[in-house]
């Protein structure tokens, strides 16, 4: 069998990427302009979604799936925002499981609520 050398000139080493799409914090992902960058987008926001339990990382990772582009940069931002909170904040959100004394859990913001109702809504269509 003979291996075929390809010419990967044309893509950008992942590092440029990363660099790209990371803010400074190298956390929030920027919005895509155009469709292959929506799906690098779309990568990373799949990669975020991977969360210490699974009911959460099958929540997220099922919505951001469904995405099409183009997307309003406002949705954009709200999901790279949603993406950036704490494990526990997002398993109660999305659960809708209430804080047991022994667990901080900020108060879901008002900012989700739409957000939150989409990702619920959209998990449960898919999965009929």
């Amino acid at each position: 069998m003979t291996m075929h050398k390809t010419d990967d000139s044309h893509r950008n080493p992942p590092e440029q990427i990363n660099q790209a799409w990371l803010n400074s914090a190298g956390h929030t992902i920027e919005t895509p302009e155009s469709p292959s960058e929506f799906i690098i987008w779309q990568k990373q926001s799949l990669f975020l979604c991977k969360r210490g339990n699974l009911e959460t990382e099958l929540l997220l990772q099922s919505y951001i799936h469904s995405l099409k582009p183009p997307l309003a940069i406002e949705k954009v931002e709200l999901i790279n925002q949603l993406l950036q909170e704490s494990e526990q904040n997002l398993f109660h959100w999305l659960l809708l499981v209430e804080a047991s004394n022994l667990q901080s859990v900020r108060p879901l913001p008002k900012v989700y609520l739409q957000l939150i109702d989409e990702i619920r809504d959209n998990y449960l269509n898919s999965n009929k």
